[in-house]
């Protein structure tokens, strides 16, 4: 991801290491890239363009509560492959391959999600679709329903 971003200093990158890695882990990066121990994601999304993640269900929830497209290279286990087909299905970003896509790759897929405003279109509809599940209350309505005695 830092190759592919250090090649356009048009863009920056920020990468949020969840508490896990020291930033002086990465060395020296770019002066585009911006690299920090935690982010607060909901705040960076709100001024992002695009959300590259590993596909985590909050992840993906959060993305389109922002109505920010995603890049999704998500590891092999729980639900992050499903959640990726999903973004892929509904077309609201690419899904990347971890193992397999280039820098140049990486850097193609972030261009065609940003060149596409279709995408973000699709991810203000989904969004705009969730916020009108919340605010009827139907996933509550519809779990209550199974649990009442027949």
């Amino acid at each position: 991801m830092i190759a592919a971003v250090a090649a356009r200093p048009q863009w920056d990158l920020v990468i949020g290491l969840g508490g896990r890695l020291d930033p002086s882990a990465l060395g020296d990066v770019p002066a585009n890239v911006h690299v920090f121990r935690w982010t607060p994601q909901m705040d960076v999304l709100a001024h992002a363009d695009l959300a590259i993640h590993h596909g985590g269900i909050s992840s993906v929830n959060e993305c389109i509560a922002a109505g920010v497209p995603m890049a999704v290279y998500p590891f092999d286990f729980l639900d992050q492959p499903g959640n990726g087909a999903r973004v892929a299905y509904h077309r609201l970003g690419e899904v990347g391959d971890r193992r397999g896509d280039s820098v140049a790759m990486i850097r193609l897929r972030i261009e065609r999600i940003l060149r596409n405003e279709g995408c973000r279109t699709r991810v203000e509809q989904m969004r705009d679709r969730m916020r009108t599940y919340d605010a009827d209350d139907r996933a509550v309505r519809t779990v209550e329903a199974f649990l009442r005695p027949s």
